[in-house]
């Protein structure tokens, strides 16, 4: 890899004056390094290192903003990158490929950092990780990226290939075609792939399946910022105090914030807050009056349509959204059993139902060593929900470090571990039962083609006989974006099932 830019035109020396990274820049970085090399899930880092970095509310929500824009946009980045400069991301090492990304997602996607700053920390941060020769190489194609800048700031149009699209309606824009993609077969996704930073391997998975405008639209909504939804606890408040709250939260702005009325919608019951200015609201949910869960996740778990006096499990329950709707929507007539697959997600999932006042209408429960629930009898179920471990294709923009998963080996993976969990949330339910089986995938194999398998009986081996069960409904949920907060819906799938016998 060289320093000099395409077209001949050598790269500007290296003028960046050294200095430290900022705080959270290097929490970003080292998110964003985890991700690519596989190691954790970013939230979790995020999570677990902000604290030890004893950061600021502020900085450690521009670490987090950083990291996951970095991770929805890097094949965009990658992309561009290469059409500006000679690079190639293969042959470079995984932590100055982090700092390329981080820097690259400061100066294209968040247009409130001086561009001077993004590099001049980036090659700091590259001769403290790297070398100084990694210093020069990250100094040298930053400054063909921003030197190949026409406007950092303009309308977005479509089948601009000028265009880096970094919001609903804006874009920036280079002094050449960033996107200028050949493929021998013509093929069109390609280009999608680079342009949405959506896996060429999901979109090439989903094109049988839906038509061209949903398949773009999919890729879209992938690389989108997507709101906080909230939902209030309608134990604590009722519609206009939770309207209230909410807004005296987002009124309560440091210096420099947007505006109240910009920063959130109220749609529903729900109010759908940007993301940038989620960390002001986050003491309704410390509290305990509101919960996260987004509009799909939300509709689906009403699904089971739970009537008075029903025993309910919620066999993979964490981080506890569908037991908390269910409660909410059926107040003391319904009697909820909470598990999870996860035995590390148990003392959260208690803390949640604790923190929201239901501890008397659901019961969180451990698992045996085979996956059995802890003293309840077989067959003692109304219904069953069961939200199963999956790709998480439907929620890419929320999960951004899910798409460096994606292949069918992966989903494979994923296929014993979702059988099982059907068949052991089955044989709870009694005859005449239903049951509900969710994923945030919008991967057919882990949807409808799982759940048609599952009917055949094809299940892991040594998994007890559930009964028989059919079919009654299913739906497919598409991401959505839009130009509102709440035109934002998640991806997921859900199928009613219901046992004959």
């Amino acid at each position: 890899m060289s320093a000099r830019g395409k077209g001949g035109r050598k790269s500007a020396p290296d003028s960046a004056k050294p200095h430290r990274a900022s705080p959270a820049r290097d929490l970003a970085w080292s998110a964003v390094l985890a991700a690519l090399e596989r190691r954790t899930f970013i939230s979790d880092l995020l999570s677990e290192r902000k604290d030890a970095a004893d950061l600021s509310p502020r900085d450690a929500a521009l670490a987090s903003t950083i990291a996951r824009s970095a991770l929805r946009h890097g094949a965009t980045i990658d992309a561009v990158l290469s059409s500006v400069a000679d690079y190639e991301p293969r042959r470079v090492p995984p932590g100055l490929r982090a700092v390329l990304h981080v820097a690259a997602t400061q100066i294209l996607y968040l247009d409130r950092i001086p561009v001077s700053a993004a590099v001049n920390e980036a090659v700091s941060q590259a001769r403290r990780v790297e070398s100084a020769a990694g210093s020069r190489m990250v100094n040298a194609l930053l400054r063909r990226l921003t030197g190949a800048i026409a406007e950092r700031r303009t309308a977005w149009l479509p089948d601009r290939f000028d265009l880096v699209r970094v919001s609903w309606g804006e874009a920036c824009r280079f002094d050449r075609e960033v996107f200028h993609i050949r493929t021998d077969s013509g093929d069109e996704l390609t280009r999608l792939a680079a342009m949405s930073g959506t896996p060429h391997a999901l979109l090439a998975e989903l094109r049988p399946h839906v038509s061209p405008a949903d398949l773009a639209a999919v890729a879209w909504a992938s690389q989108a910022q997507p709101p906080l939804v909230l939902h209030r606890n309608p134990q604590r408040l009722d519609a206009a105090g939770f309207e209230a709250g909410v807004r005296e939260a987002l009124a309560e702005a440091d210096a420099g914030s947007v505006e109240t009325a910009a920063a959130v919608e109220f749609a529903g019951a729900a109010a759908f807050v940007r993301a940038d200015e989620s960390s002001r609201v986050l003491a309704l949910l410390r509290d305990g009056n509101a919960y996260a869960q987004d509009a799909t996740a939300h509709a689906i778990s009403l699904e089971l349509r739970p009537t008075a006096g029903e025993k309910i499990l919620d066999y993979c329950a964490a981080p506890g959204g569908k037991s908390l709707t269910l409660a909410f929507a059926t107040g003391r007539d319904v009697s909820i059993v909470a598990t999870d697959i996860s035995a590390a997600r148990l003392r959260p999932l208690r803390q949640q139902v604790e923190l929201h006042g239901l501890s008397d209408r659901i019961r969180v429960c451990s698992l045996d060593k085979d996956g059995r629930l802890i003293d309840d009898d077989a067959r003692s179920f109304d219904a069953a929900i069961v939200d199963v471990p999956c790709s998480n294709t439907g929620v890419l923009a929320r999960r951004p470090e899910a798409r460096l998963r994606i292949d069918a080996a992966h989903t494979r993976s994923l296929r014993a571990a979702q059988l099982e969990a059907l068949c052991r949330a089955a044989r709870t339910v009694r005859v005449g039962g239903r049951m509900i089986y969710s994923t945030c995938s919008i991967q057919p194999a882990e949807n409808g083609e799982l759940v048609r398998a599952w009917l055949r009986r094809d299940y892991p081996a040594g998994e007890e006989n559930p009964g028989a069960w059919a079919l009654v409904r299913e739906r497919l949920h598409l991401p959505r974006w839009g130009a509102n907060l709440c035109d934002w819906r998640d991806g997921g799938y859900f199928a009613e099932l219901t046992h004959e016998r």
